[in-house]
């Protein structure tokens, strides 16, 4: 408002100043200076208008480029939405294949697992009933092998009577052969040929493990095989005190195995009548009882 005032001064003392030099005077001087200012009034009124056309319309077309831009980044926006959800949807999917193709797999290795389990305790049941089958056999072997037909020598009667030699039950394959042995006159030399023939697995082992001059004595050979299969007392022992039911084993056949492992342990430790049996199962129920921890109190 005051730059207006002094423009309106300024315009009044120019008109003044022109008007006195074309002669006017009086009335005619104010009248025509008056006219002046106001058509400068007036121009100046337009040019501001003008200007503040020019201004709006500036700054409409920067609210329209501004919007164009908004617009734009919104479309911008939008489209990395779409392919952020393009990319979360084929996660997820991928995700769900290789969950699918987990599950299959686990599916496979456990129907193989379950097949290989199933050939395993068929394996276990064939190995067993041949196990069963060669034990019964040697059981049924005669004790005391017939006496040698007229001509047959020590060295044939060995070979036929012989039992079967059995990795499984090599307790029983040293009784049955023991017994064999002791109807048959053998020489050294000819004793390491039948052992030789009939021993198998670690018994073999031990056996070529001896001195030469061991070789055709039963005893030495007889320690060896104990030996090597660790076959104690304590052995029985611990096989009627501890030998689990296996998988598909019927109760008959484990009731047979404990029997055989305690007769066995009894009749190694020697112990031939009621008050001996006894005494051994008593030292047993203290070595369980003091081998236990010790209870909290």
């Amino acid at each position: 408002m005051a730059n207006t005032r002094a423009q309106q001064n300024e315009d009044f003392k120019f008109y003044m100043s022109a008007g006195k030099d074309m002669g006017l005077s009086g009335q005619d001087l104010r009248a025509w200076v008056q006219e002046r200012v106001d058509d400068a009034k007036a121009e100046r009124a337009r040019e501001r208008e003008e200007r503040e056309r020019a201004r709006i319309a500036q700054e409409q077309e920067k609210d329209k480029e501004r919007a164009e831009r908004e617009r734009e980044r919104i479309a911008q926006e939008q489209e990395k939405d779409k392919e952020r959800a393009e990319r979360e949807r084929e996660r997820i999917a991928q995700e769900q294949r290789e969950e699918r193709d987990r599950i299959a797999q686990e599916q496979r290795e456990e129907r193989d697992r379950i097949a290989q389990e199933k050939r395993e305790e068929r394996e276990w049941e064939d190995r067993e009933r041949q196990r069963a089958h060669e034990l019964q056999m040697l059981e049924r072997q005669p004790a005391t092998p017939p006496p040698p037909a007229a001509g047959m020598s020590a060295l044939s009667q060995a070979h036929s009577f012989m039992p079967k030699w059995t990795e499984s039950e090599p307790e029983v394959w040293l009784e049955r052969a023991e017994r064999v042995l002791e109807c048959c006159d053998l020489s050294p030399a000819e004793l390491s040929l039948v052992l030789t023939k009939f021993l198998g697995g670690k018994a073999l082992v031990a056996y070529h493990a001896l001195p030469a001059d061991d070789r055709g004595n039963w005893e030495a050979v007889r320690q060896a095989v104990t030996k090597a299969y660790e076959i104690t007392p304590e052995r029985w022992r611990r096989r009627w005190r501890e030998q689990p039911r296996e998988a598909g084993q019927t109760w008959s056949d484990w009731a047979y195995h404990s029997e055989r492992a305690l007769t066995k342990w009894l009749d190694s430790e020697g112990a031939t009548n009621t008050a001996e049996v006894l005494e051994r199962f008593k030292f047993e129920h203290f070595l369980r009882y003091a081998l236990l921890p010790s209870p909290l109190i």
